[in-house]
């Protein structure tokens, strides 16, 4: 037993033994560790209350373009064709109806050139055709004229030969009648009679036949003449309902009036019928605002009075914040890839907004104003961005729908992490 003696320090045996140490507390942890733990301890209920009684932002989020009042609307392309004139520059105001632009449609111009050149030739074709048969007309009416004459002679002619021999047959039936002349010679004067009203009945016919040739003349010219009345009319009114068209599809108008924010389209390019060519503001007050596009599933979310927050594509986040906002007005219509790119006039934002979130519902909101910052918003990183912000920014927005505990998104995670419901 005395080799295990020596195995501890003859010092810690003495200490241990004393009957002064029966009553000492022995250390389990050293104050380091105290520490840690009480500092741990701090840490978890700080979470858990956090967890409970905190709140963390729900948000949706969309893509908007800066416009300068509460609403945008787009002037229109009228017709397929080539922009001409412009008549009015960004910063105008105009009027309801006022023209901003002109298309120029080479196919409709051309149209109505060979409109006008057809009519040109119907005129001339009647012309000529009148005036052979004017001519024609005259031969006509003099050779009819002569037929008609020598008809009526041989009328009264024969007319007069037939009362002679009327009388003639009554006495020699009277002088038959009284024995003195013989029937035969009576059965021949009246058989001659009768070829003289057959005659008679002849020229009479022919005068008929002359008169109806003289009517189906007259009548055949005056459709004639209609007819090429009718084309030449029918040209002109072409050429009336393609200057209509032109003047109608001309003009790019004003939809309603307010402030031009910016024109889409320059001279020279081609245009399709309902394209963009210029966006307009109501510009009421005067102040910037967004016009954002959501997702349609998530953008149901969106009401009214929500808290947003939106970033402008050339002021960097990190550096400037964002601009506190309030959501003005949501749309009650879905809206699709024609109304944003109307709204946007960029094919490829229009097409990548299509393709992240198909169709899409659209809100105005108010940017909240501080007059002390450059752009006069209030940003959420001091002053914000230091230049003037123009309408047809484009922009990120966060709408902040809903504001809930911590702990109510933990444990729908918990549950699928341990496999429960």
């Amino acid at each position: 037993m005395e080799g295990e003696d020596h195995i501890f320090r003859e010092r810690a045996v003495d200490s241990a033994s004393s009957p002064e140490s029966i009553n000492r507390v022995a250390p389990i942890a050293s104050a380091r560790l105290w520490v840690l733990l009480v500092g741990a301890g701090a840490v978890v209920a700080t979470f858990t209350a956090w967890g409970f009684f905190g709140s963390i932002p729900l948000t949706v989020r969309g893509t908007g373009i800066l416009i300068e009042g509460s609403m945008v609307v787009a002037a229109e392309a009228p017709a397929d064709g080539r922009i001409g004139d412009l008549l009015a520059k960004p910063g105008d105001r105009v009027e309801q109806g006022q023209v901003l632009a002109v298309v120029a449609n080479p196919l409709l111009e051309a149209q109505r050139i060979d409109a006008q050149n057809a009519a040109a030739r119907l005129r001339e074709q009647d012309a000529t055709i009148s005036a052979a048969e004017d001519l024609a007309t005259a031969a006509f009416t003099a050779s009819i004229n002569v037929r008609d004459s020598e008809c009526r002679r041989r009328i009264d002619r024969a007319a007069a030969i037939a009362l002679d021999f009327s009388k003639a047959v009554e006495v020699k039936r009277d002088l038959v009648r009284q024995g003195l002349l013989a029937e035969s010679e009576l059965l021949t004067i009246a058989n001659a009679t009768l070829e003289i009203e057959r005659a008679l009945s002849d020229a009479r016919s022919e005068l008929l036949r002359i008169q109806a040739d003289r009517t189906e003349a007259s009548i055949r010219r005056q459709q004639d003449r209609q007819r090429r009345e009718n084309a030449i009319s029918d040209a002109d009114a072409l050429i009336r309902q393609l200057a209509a068209r032109m003047s109608a599809e001309r003009n790019v108008i004003a939809p309603r009036p307010g402030k031009l924010v910016q024109l889409t389209r320059s001279p020279g390019d081609v245009v399709h019928k309902g394209n963009t060519v210029a966006i307009i503001s109501d510009a009421g007050d005067g102040r910037l605002r967004c016009y954002a596009f959501f997702p349609l599933t998530e953008g149901k979310r969106v009401q009214k009075d929500m808290h947003a927050h939106v970033e402008p594509s050339i002021a960097d986040r990190e550096r400037f914040g964002v601009i506190s906002s309030v959501v003005r007005d949501v749309e009650p219509v879905v809206g699709t890839r024609d109304s944003f790119l109307r709204i946007m006039n960029s094919p490829e934002v229009a097409q990548d907004i299509e393709r992240r979130y198909g169709g899409t519902v659209s809100a105005v909101i108010d940017l909240e104003v501080d007059a002390a910052s450059p752009t006069g918003l209030r940003w959420t990183g001091g002053v914000g961005y230091p230049k003037q912000l123009t309408p047809g920014t484009l922009c990120d927005v966060d709408v902040v729908t809903e504001d809930v505990a911590p702990i109510s998104l933990l444990v729908p995670w918990l549950r699928q992490a341990f496999g429960g419901r």
